[in-house]
């Protein structure tokens, strides 16, 4: 069974923002600028819906939620004022419930954020970057919150828990894996065939372990690309072609179209041309539609509808229109077809095959008429000198 098509660190890097924020500061920001006061907020913790939930019923909680969410104003930080949500949620529940409704789109939207970095933490674990990270930290607090004051609350968060851990057990793997080897070693020079097979088997455990991993990381990188969704099989994987990376590629490429065959990238590129093409029609059938009531109300209000008949100029008209102007030609084009109609008889007529066939794994084209070619081979230009 094909795996994804393999990608890089570099291609997968962008996606890994919010589980280092989580990781190197604690939580999530977002920052939001109102009526000349800015506020940044932040994605609440374990213990920030714990108070939530002490309160009870006495406020409203998404009032009472946005102003635990905010950690700064206007540059002030209040991550070390305890009650600082009590004070805000004061002078908030005033606001319009149009405002109060942005706000709390902002917090859903950090909730979002972060169940998505928890969701990412696994692949991030696999990358040398992660590793690297961990090494550098060895001997200093993990998490320490980038000197911020008040974030040192925030470090037990999720994916600092599963990250740590991780880690923890892939330092005590490779201790273990030192250890192994040192005593392979000292075992071949009594066992060396011995040894050569339990070191045949752990090459090969370790190979699948590094493609396990690989797997893992291409399908987080096609899961936030959008081209595979969760429910995804490994069956499904089978019809996904990226890209043609040989001849062959090209080739086989070139003989599915011709046959009327579509991998996954061709029922994307198709349904949302189908999409785009239905969207043009139904515009095109209402703009018409509006022109045959407007047309309508004219006769009606007994307006005359016809095109008004082209008036020439006398040769007088004319000079005096021209009298001034620069010299050369204005050309005046009458394009009865819109920019929108271009682009889309441009851009979404399908491609024609032509005469083409796919047969027995191989593209076939017509035969030659060689009457033709030998009449096109022996053509003359004709053509004649006169003084």
């Amino acid at each position: 069974m094909r795996s994804l098509p393999k990608t890089t660190a570099e291609q997968r890097a962008p996606f890994y923002d919010d589980v280092e924020d989580l990781i190197s500061i604690g939580f999530l920001s977002h920052t939001v600028n109102m009526a000349g006061t800015r506020m940044s907020f932040r994605s609440l913790s374990s213990g920030d819906l714990f108070l939530l939930r002490a309160n009870g019923d006495s406020y409203n909680w998404q009032i009472w939620m946005i102003a635990s969410s905010i950690w700064m104003i206007d540059g002030y930080n209040l991550l070390g004022d305890a009650n600082s949500a009590f004070h805000i949620r004061k002078k908030i529940q005033s606001l319009p419930q149009s405002a109060l409704t942005m706000l709390f789109s902002v917090v859903k939207g950090l909730f979002t954020r972060q169940d998505k970095a928890v969701q990412s933490v696994e692949a991030y674990c696999y990358e040398h970057t992660s590793r690297f990270k961990w090494n550098a930290a060895k001997g200093s607090p993990i998490g320490n919150g980038a000197g911020i004051y008040g974030t040192e609350r925030f470090m037990m968060n999720p994916v600092i828990q599963m990250w740590r851990f991780f880690n923890e057990i892939e330092d005590k793997r490779n201790f273990d894996e030192a250890q192994w080897d040192g005593f392979k070693l000292a075992a071949s020079a009594s066992a060396p065939k011995g040894v050569q097979k339990i070191d045949k088997h752990d090459r090969s455990h370790r190979e699948n372990e590094e493609n396990r991993r690989q797997d893992v990381l291409d399908r987080f990188y096609y899961l936030q690309k959008g081209i595979i969704s969760p429910e995804t099989k490994a069956s499904d994987i089978e019809s996904i072609a990226l890209r043609a990376k040989s001849v062959d590629d090209l080739t086989a490429e070139m003989e599915q179209w011709v046959s009327g065959k579509e991998d996954f990238h061709d029922k994307v590129v198709n349904d949302y041309k189908l999409r785009i093409t239905n969207q043009y029609d139904q515009e095109r059938k209402e703009r018409e539609a509006r022109r045959l009531m407007l047309k309508q109300k004219y006769e009606e209000m007994e307006l005359d509808t016809k095109p008004q008949p082209l008036v020439g100029y006398t040769m007088d008209q004319l000079e005096h229109v021209l009298k001034g102007r620069r010299p050369g030609v204005a050309q005046i084009h009458q394009d009865t077809q819109g920019l929108q109609e271009k682009m889309y008889h441009r851009h979404l007529k399908l491609a024609e095959k032509g005469l083409l066939e796919a047969k027995d794994g191989q593209l076939k084209a017509p035969k030659v008429d060689s009457e033709l070619m030998s009449l096109i081979s022996d053509r003359q230009v004709p053509f004649d000198v006169k003084d």
